[in-house]
């Protein structure tokens, strides 16, 4: 409650899922203030598609609730990240945060494994499901050999991607084929 002046020097950053210049159409978010917090904005894409974060971040979360419940948790097996990296995460990191805190907390040995994590990620086998899509690329009547060929191929990578927690030296050794040669073909489809 003092009166004298003191020179600050504030940033103040923000984020929001939402389409603010959407919901300011719609009258649900003021433009005045759209604009004041507007100076510069950052796009990151969702975690579903950035597959290469997961594995980092999950390591990362393992070793954060695992320190602050004194647990001996250190590491999570290969079934278990399929089944994290298979997931479309559409809340983002906050989900992924809160899947992995719970697995923490249920996991009575020192790496998780599937049966720890949260039922909704347990759902479907993710080899199966590449084996099923697999399967579905086949059939397709509207796609020539050489789309099927490419959709297969980029079905396969992406398994091995999984396997090998997104390792692309591993996953390239696993495929056959050389670092150069993956990294070319994740270009290609987008991976």
């Amino acid at each position: 409650g003092g009166e004298d002046s003191f020179k600050i020097d504030v940033r103040m950053i923000s984020f929001t899922s939402l389409d603010l210049e959407e919901k300011i159409s719609e009258g649900l978010f003021r433009d005045d203030l759209y604009y004041s917090i507007n100076v510069m904005s950052i796009y990151i894409p969702p975690l579903r598609d950035r597959i290469e974060d997961i594995v980092p971040l999950t390591k990362y979360f393992i070793q954060k609730y695992s320190a602050k419940a004194n647990d001996s948790v250190l590491d999570i097996s290969k079934d278990s990240l399929i089944f994290i990296m298979e997931y479309k995460w559409l809340e983002n990191i906050q989900q992924l945060e809160n899947a992995i805190k719970s697995a923490v907390l249920m996991c009575d040995k020192n790496i998780i494994e599937p049966d720890d994590l949260p039922d909704y990620l347990r759902e479907k086998k993710s080899k199966s499901k590449s084996r099923f899509q697999i399967e579905n690329i086949l059939t397709q009547k509207n796609m020539n050999y050489h789309e099927k060929l490419e959709a297969c191929e980029k079905e396969i990578i992406k398994q091995a991607l999984i396997e090998t927690q997104y390792n692309k030296t591993q996953a390239a050794k696993k495929l056959g084929v050389t670092l150069r040669t993956l990294r070319n073909k994740l270009k290609k489809y987008n991976l």
